[in-house]
């Protein structure tokens, strides 16, 4: 069997421990009477809360569009910088950039495995 198997059927055992721990531990709270009047009290406090944002998110409406106009930008700059650095990294350039304060940054890629389909 080879090593990186090996490693993969350690990664997928520890995760089935994981998983029964963190099971064993939501039982024991919702089987917790304090726990739920918490909880319960909790989730009042939560609507309250998003209430209240709305009204002001309501009152602050072109900000807020304004707000996701920028998210988009920022995701659509994020992904072109990220093929613009693959592409260069490809070629054999050398790929950095530099913040106002001088620090260096570099691309970082990260291998991940899915399932084949």
């Amino acid at each position: 069997m080879s090593k990186i198997q090996e490693i993969y059927d350690r990664i997928k055992q520890f995760k089935e421990e994981q998983k029964a721990i963190r099971q064993a531990y939501k039982d024991e709270l919702a089987n917790n009477q304090e726990y739920q009047e918490v909880k319960d009290e909790l989730e009042s406090l939560k609507q309250q809360k998003k209430e209240i944002e709305n009204v002001i998110k309501q009152s602050m409406i072109k900000d807020f569009e304004k707000l996701e106009d920028l998210k988009l930008d920022i995701d659509t700059d994020n992904e072109m910088i990220s093929d613009l650095a693959f592409n260069k990294l490809m070629k054999g350039e050398t790929v950095e950039i530099e913040d106002e304060w001088g620090n260096k940054y570099i691309p970082v890629f990260k291998v991940k495995f899915e399932k084949e389909k």
